[in-house]
């Protein structure tokens, strides 16, 4: 017996795949164990609550709390301070902070060195183009507060403009260096910018950022137009959003 709502954006699993084992979200694919609650696949952080069942004289019976919480929180390994290794990932969206807990999760008790070129701690991303207005406390994965209390230093700001494999160093741009032992590379993607001539002016936009979100917002005005170049689902979402 679980919970009914996908951590990921609360979709009802009931309308999802289920099997032996594993439970599917209908809407993204998110994943999760049966037995455990943890998400195994997909965008979700946070496991499902399970519930202890019992069949009583032809009966299934579930042991259910007076408070049915939406997700449980998985539980993390803490940091060792005599465990020397370090791992290091260079980029800090969701791909970098689901790599951070897992390895949490997995009873690392190493140094965790999360690196991002953006001020902010990983956000949702893809809201982006379905909410303009959506402002960065809302976008968040995890909060600064999370991340001291999991032992993942976030560096942010933090360009790094050089990983040297046989050294096993990173370097940033602010000429700090650092070790590593093992590093993941989850720098995500650059919006791919038109070539064309002017393409710079002040009114053409990429969307990568919520400071991209906040300057198209700023230009979307009732009276104006507005051309979308690319359609897939960036495209068409932001289309959707300014319509």
């Amino acid at each position: 017996c679980t919970g009914n709502s996908c951590t990921h954006y609360s979709a009802p699993l009931h309308k999802g795949v289920t099997s032996k084992t594993h439970v599917t979200c209908p809407w993204h694919d998110a994943e999760f164990d049966l037995k455990t609650g943890l998400c195994v696949n997909g965008p979700g952080l946070d496991a499902i609550p399970v519930y202890a069942v019992r069949v009583k004289e032809g009966k299934v019976i579930a042991s259910l709390p007076e408070e049915l919480p939406e997700k449980v929180r998985p539980a993390m390994a803490k940091r060792d301070p005599k465990d020397k290794r370090v791992y290091a990932i260079v980029g800090a969206g969701a791909a970098a902070i689901t790599a951070a807990e897992t390895l949490r999760q997995e009873g690392f008790t190493g140094q965790i060195l999360m690196f991002g070129k953006e001020p902010n701690p990983p956000y949702d991303r893809p809201v982006l183009s379905k909410n303009f207005q959506a402002t960065i406390d809302k976008l968040l994965l995890r909060s600064r507060k999370f991340l001291q209390e999991a032992d993942i230093e976030f560096l942010s700001s933090s360009l790094v403009t050089e990983v040297d494999s046989k050294e096993r160093s990173i370097k940033l741009e602010n000429g700090k260096t650092f070790k590593y032992d093992k590093v993941l590379i989850a720098t995500g993607a650059e919006p791919r910018k038109l070539f064309v001539k002017n393409h710079a002016l002040k009114n053409i936009h990429v969307l990568r950022t919520p400071q991209d979100a906040e300057h198209i917002a700023k230009y979307a005005r009732k009276d104006c137009k507005v051309v979308v170049v690319g359609c897939s689902f960036i495209g068409m979402e932001a289309a959707a959003s300014l319509a």
